[in-house]
Protein backbone atom coordinates (compact mmCIF):
# COMPACT_ATOMS: atom_id res chain seq x y z
CA UNK A 1 0.00 0.00 0.00
CA UNK A 2 1.37 3.39 -0.99
CA UNK A 3 0.88 6.28 1.40
CA UNK A 4 1.70 9.76 0.15
CA UNK A 5 4.62 11.40 1.94
CA UNK A 6 5.66 15.02 1.37
CA UNK A 7 9.31 15.50 0.37
CA UNK A 8 10.27 17.27 3.61
CA UNK A 9 8.32 14.99 6.00
CA UNK A 10 10.17 14.16 9.21
CA UNK A 11 8.74 10.65 9.61
CA UNK A 12 6.13 11.52 12.23
CA UNK A 13 3.43 10.59 9.71
CA UNK A 14 4.20 6.94 10.50
CA UNK A 15 2.63 7.49 13.92
CA UNK A 16 -0.66 8.39 12.25
CA UNK A 17 -3.69 6.19 13.00
CA UNK A 18 -4.31 5.56 9.26
CA UNK A 19 -0.82 4.14 8.84
CA UNK A 20 -1.15 1.83 11.85
CA UNK A 21 -4.69 0.77 10.89
CA UNK A 22 -3.65 -0.12 7.35
CA UNK A 23 -0.74 -2.18 8.60
CA UNK A 24 -2.79 -4.01 11.20
CA UNK A 25 -6.25 -4.45 9.68
CA UNK A 26 -5.19 -4.97 6.08
CA UNK A 27 -1.96 -6.84 6.81
CA UNK A 28 -0.48 -4.41 4.31
CA UNK A 29 3.10 -3.54 3.62
CA UNK A 30 3.19 0.25 3.76
CA UNK A 31 5.46 1.97 1.26
CA UNK A 32 6.07 5.70 1.68
CA UNK A 33 5.38 7.37 -1.67
CA UNK A 34 7.47 10.53 -1.68
CA UNK A 35 5.56 13.27 -3.51
CA UNK A 36 3.34 10.63 -5.16
CA UNK A 37 6.07 9.47 -7.57
CA UNK A 38 5.13 5.76 -7.39
CA UNK A 39 1.40 6.44 -7.71
CA UNK A 40 2.14 8.48 -10.84
CA UNK A 41 4.14 5.60 -12.35
CA UNK A 42 1.11 3.34 -11.94
CA UNK A 43 -1.18 5.99 -13.43
CA UNK A 44 -3.15 6.66 -10.24
CA UNK A 45 -5.01 9.96 -10.39
CA UNK A 46 -7.09 9.90 -7.20
CA UNK A 47 -6.53 9.07 -3.55
CA UNK A 48 -8.30 5.84 -2.72
CA UNK A 49 -7.61 4.36 -6.15
CA UNK A 50 -6.75 0.68 -5.80
CA UNK A 51 -4.84 -1.48 -8.27
CA UNK A 52 -4.36 -5.20 -7.75
CA UNK A 53 -1.90 -7.11 -9.91
CA UNK A 54 -1.50 -10.86 -10.29
CA UNK A 55 1.68 -12.65 -9.23
CA UNK A 56 4.36 -12.91 -11.91
CA UNK A 57 3.86 -15.61 -14.52
CA UNK A 58 6.68 -17.64 -16.07
CA UNK A 59 7.56 -14.76 -18.37
CA UNK A 60 7.74 -12.46 -15.32
CA UNK A 61 4.64 -10.54 -16.39
CA UNK A 62 1.85 -9.39 -14.13
CA UNK A 63 -1.77 -8.79 -15.06
CA UNK A 64 -3.96 -6.00 -13.72
CA UNK A 65 -6.84 -7.74 -11.95
CA UNK A 66 -8.61 -4.72 -10.47
CA UNK A 67 -8.34 -0.96 -10.82
CA UNK A 68 -10.95 1.21 -9.19
CA UNK A 69 -12.43 2.44 -5.96
CA UNK A 70 -13.24 0.67 -2.72
CA UNK A 71 -15.70 3.13 -1.19
CA UNK A 72 -19.37 3.50 -2.04
CA UNK A 73 -19.13 7.30 -2.02
CA UNK A 74 -16.74 10.03 -0.89
CA UNK A 75 -15.84 9.63 2.80
CA UNK A 76 -17.74 6.37 3.24
CA UNK A 77 -16.36 3.10 4.48
CA UNK A 78 -17.75 -0.38 4.86
CA UNK A 79 -18.86 -3.03 2.42
CA UNK A 80 -19.76 -2.00 -1.13
CA UNK A 81 -19.42 -3.15 -4.74
CA UNK A 82 -15.78 -1.96 -4.99
CA UNK A 83 -14.66 -3.89 -1.91
CA UNK A 84 -16.54 -6.95 -3.17
CA UNK A 85 -14.92 -6.73 -6.63
CA UNK A 86 -11.46 -6.35 -5.11
CA UNK A 87 -12.03 -9.34 -2.82
CA UNK A 88 -13.20 -11.50 -5.76
CA UNK A 89 -10.20 -10.47 -7.87
CA UNK A 90 -7.84 -11.32 -5.01
CA UNK A 91 -9.49 -14.67 -4.22
CA UNK A 92 -10.01 -15.85 -7.80
CA UNK A 93 -7.02 -14.16 -9.49
CA UNK A 94 -9.39 -13.04 -12.26
CA UNK A 95 -10.02 -9.59 -13.66
CA UNK A 96 -12.99 -7.74 -12.13
CA UNK A 97 -15.01 -4.75 -13.35
CA UNK A 98 -13.72 -1.41 -12.08
CA UNK A 99 -15.86 0.63 -9.69
CA UNK A 100 -15.88 4.44 -9.38
CA UNK A 101 -13.11 6.07 -7.36
CA UNK A 102 -14.05 8.71 -4.80
CA UNK A 103 -11.22 10.79 -3.37
CA UNK A 104 -8.96 13.77 -3.90
CA UNK A 105 -7.32 14.25 -7.28
CA UNK A 106 -3.53 13.95 -7.54
CA UNK A 107 -3.54 15.83 -10.83
CA UNK A 108 -3.23 19.30 -9.30
CA UNK A 109 -0.27 18.10 -7.21
CA UNK A 110 1.43 16.53 -10.21
CA UNK A 111 0.80 19.68 -12.28
CA UNK A 112 2.38 21.82 -9.53
CA UNK A 113 5.43 19.54 -9.50
CA UNK A 114 5.79 19.77 -13.29
CA UNK A 115 5.38 23.56 -13.15
CA UNK A 116 8.06 23.80 -10.46
CA UNK A 117 10.53 21.84 -12.61
CA UNK A 118 9.71 23.99 -15.64
CA UNK A 119 10.21 27.19 -13.63
CA UNK A 120 13.55 25.90 -12.29
CA UNK A 121 14.72 25.15 -15.83
CA UNK A 122 13.79 28.64 -16.98
CA UNK A 123 15.58 30.26 -14.02
CA UNK A 124 18.76 28.20 -14.24
CA UNK A 125 18.85 25.58 -17.04
CA UNK A 126 22.26 24.18 -16.05
CA UNK A 127 21.08 23.38 -12.49
CA UNK A 128 18.31 21.00 -13.57
CA UNK A 129 19.16 17.66 -15.23
CA UNK A 130 18.11 17.85 -18.87
CA UNK A 131 17.60 21.60 -18.54
CA UNK A 132 20.07 22.72 -21.19
CA UNK A 133 18.98 22.95 -24.80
Amino acid sequence: MLIYQPQKETGEWRDDALYREAQTALHALIVPDTEGALAAKFGAETSGEVMLYSPQDRQKRRGLLYAGGVTGARGMDGENAGVDALARAFANQRKETARPVFGCSFLSLLNRQATGVAEARLANPEAVPGGTQ
